[in-house]
């Protein structure tokens, strides 16, 4: 339900052309401005996020193999920074 209220001021053309528009579509130019923020800004966002998550459950994965690999062995710690590096590239 929709609870927030803005305005928005257009140039006249561009007022014109979403007007034009939102009857093509049986929309109105509402709809269309919170169909436009939805796809250019939030869906956007929700990649990148699930992006990043997509990664972090990679790395654990990673981690999660080195240790199965390594189980009862040690490195030295410039051993570990160096393997870590070389996963950064």
């Amino acid at each position: 339900m929709l609870s927030k209220r803005t305005n928005i001021l257009f140039e006249e053309d561009t007022w014109l052309q979403l007007t034009e528009l939102a009857d093509k579509k049986q929309t109105s130019v509402g709809d269309l401005v919170r169909k436009a923020v939805q796809l250019q800004y939030l869906q956007q966002e929700n990649t990148q996020k699930a992006r990043i998550q997509r990664k972090r459950k990679e790395a654990l994965r990673k981690m999660k193999e080195v240790r199965e690999r390594m189980s009862g062995k040690y490195i030295a710690l410039d051993e570990f920074f160096e393997m870590r590096d070389r996963g950064k590239k």
